[in-house]
């Protein structure tokens, strides 16, 4: 033991240090021992009266390796905390006790990026304990996300993956969405000893998604009111007759003739084309590619043709369209109703 050997001396030294006898080595075991279990118990810079006995030079080193080991711990948290800042995402872990995820022994600790992005500072405000988050948890949502997370700890087999989305509350009092990802390392016999995580803010995404969402469902509600069967159409190169120009055909406008979704109506010129009446079939295509051809916008598309419904009936339909155009007139997108 290198500790050992420096208290054991040289010919050098035998003035001034005596060699360890087994009593000594015993108190220094006894020492390093006393040392290791306040070491694991986070409390190895704190005095203690029964080492008192120990030599100073051993109360040194182990002074030394305190300090050597704080160093490089908080080394690694500065460059933990950068990379997290860097790329906006909180870091969260708990070690499990005895492999029970709800034991009130489990040790929590949350970064601080993970306090600052829901309003807090530090420990003092936001404390390393299960119900800091818990408690922040939109009452929605609390129940499925606790329930997901003892899932995720209980399954040994490790196949219940911890990923989702809920809201906490700020400590300014608002509710804000964020996805939250972890993984556990386990025993041999897949019981959990600890836990690490990550909180990702995905607040105005979320609300962009929403706002996104609410325009479809009003503008698929106003369309199922309106007599009017709305279509568009994506002008590739400016080409009203290239293959790839994408269409689509609003639900509405299949019910209008008959047809269910896009399996018998696909998104296809073709599919419109071919329900013409075969004495509107040209009239109607040359009216509208007049109309997209017309760069100074002046050519209206207003046509009346008939279309064969699915049940083989023909009936009359007035179309109309709009299009958009570059600064030259070339057509970008046109859209229109029958």
């Amino acid at each position: 033991m290198p500790i050992l050997n420096k208290f054991k001396g040289s010919s050098a030294k035998a003035t001034t240090v005596q060699a360890a006898t087994p009593q000594s080595e015993g108190q220094l075991i006894n020492s390093l021992r006393q040392y290791v279990e306040r070491a694991e118990r986070k409390e190895e810079g704190q005095s203690d009266t029964s080492s008192d006995a120990a030599p100073d030079e051993l109360q040194s080193l182990l002074t030394r390796l305190t300090s050597v080991i704080h160093k490089r711990e908080d080394h690694y948290r500065v460059r933990l905390n950068m990379i997290t800042e860097a790329i906006e995402v909180a870091l969260w872990e708990m070690d499990v006790y005895e492999g029970d995820p709800v034991n009130p022994h489990n040790e929590f600790r949350w970064s601080n990026e993970l306090r600052r992005m829901i309003g807090y500072t530090d420990e003092h405000d936001f404390p390393d304990v299960l119900e800091s988050w818990s408690n922040c948890l939109h009452p929605e949502d609390k129940g499925g996300v606790l329930q997901l997370f003892a899932d995720h700890m209980l399954d040994r087999t490790g196949t219940i993956k911890y990923d989702i989305e809920y809201r906490l509350l700020t400590k300014a009092g608002q509710y804000k969405w964020f996805q939250a990802t972890g993984t556990t390392v386990r025993a041999a016999d897949g019981s959990p000893i600890m836990v690490a995580g990550a909180l990702l803010d995905i607040h105005d995404a979320k609300i962009k998604q929403d706002e996104l969402n609410a325009l479809v469902v009003r503008y698929d509600l106003v369309n199922r009111a309106l007599i009017e069967a709305p279509w568009d159409m994506t002008v590739l190169a400016g080409d009203p007759v290239n293959p790839n120009n994408e269409f689509w055909w609003s639900e509405q406008f299949r019910r209008t003739i008959g047809f269910e979704d896009e399996h018998d109506f696909p998104n296809l010129l073709s599919s419109w084309s071919n329900q013409l009446h075969p004495e509107d079939l040209q009239p109607t295509l040359d009216a509208f590619a007049n109309h997209l051809n017309d760069y100074t916008g002046q050519t209206d598309y207003k046509v009346t043709y008939r279309l064969r419904s699915k049940n083989g009936e023909y009936r009359w339909y007035h179309a109309g369209g709009e299009t958009i155009r570059d600064e030259q007139g070339v057509p970008l997108r046109v859209a229109g109703t029958i």
